[in-house]
C-alpha cells in the first residue's frame, strides 16, 4: 500500500487552468487562514486545493554474511 502526504495550497484560475498562488501548507485550516488575508473582493476567485504526493521509502539493504 502506497503512503501519501498531502499539501494544501491556494490557487486561481488562469485561462481555465488552476495556477498556484501560494506556498504549500500542511493543513487546510492554514490555507483557509492565508486565503482570508486577501481582500474580500478577491476571495471568490481564489480556491483552496490539495495535492497528493507519494512517499517513496527506500528499500532496506540485505546484510551480507561472510
Amino acid at each position: 500500500m502506497a503512503k501519501f502526504r498531502y499539501e494544501w495550497f491556494l490557487f486561481d484560475y488562469k485561462k481555465g487552468y488552476p495556477d498556484r498562488i501560494s506556498k504549500p501548507f500542511k493543513t487546510k485550516a492554514a490555507a483557509e487562514k492565508a486565503r482570508e488575508k486577501h481582500p474580500p473582493k478577491v476571495w471568490g476567485g481564489i480556491g483552496v486545493g490539495m495535492s497528493q504526493i507519494p512517499i517513496n521509502t527506500p528499500k532496506r539493504k540485505l546484510k551480507r554474511t561472510s
